[in-house]
């Protein structure tokens, strides 16, 4: 079982991806929907893997990012857009498309989790 921490600012997909993640049985950190709940939390916890929204609000997620590159967790992100719209810094990274479904959450965290 892995701890995963989501970064999710519409509450309808946050609570899918939680209900999706918690089926796969893995522990979830609280969900943060802004960046502020996100780098406190990274402050406080070290996941194991992270599913980050691209856009938060007006924000992109890349400071999340690049936390968690630094302390080496794995992470993807979620986007509505086209792959195309990730910074390249931050390749070779998992895109996700929205909607996201509990087959893409499980093969995600598969190849982002050591073991799969």
């Amino acid at each position: 079982m892995a701890t995963i921490l989501i970064v999710e600012d519409e509450l309808i997909q946050a609570r899918a991806l939680e209900a999706e993640i918690a089926a796969l049985g893995h522990e979830l950190l609280p969900t943060a929907s802004k960046m502020s709940e996100a780098m406190d939390a990274l402050a406080r916890f070290t996941p194991d893997a992270a599913l980050l929204d691209l856009r938060l609000g007006a924000e992109l997620s890349y400071p999340i990012a690049a936390t968690l590159k630094e302390r080496t967790v794995p992470f993807a992100f979620l986007t509505g857009y086209d792959d195309q719209s990730v910074d390249t810094s931050f390749a070779p990274v998992t895109v996700l498309r929205k909607p996201v479904s509990r087959e893409d959450i499980r093969l995600a965290l598969r190849a982002l989790l050591p073991g799969g």
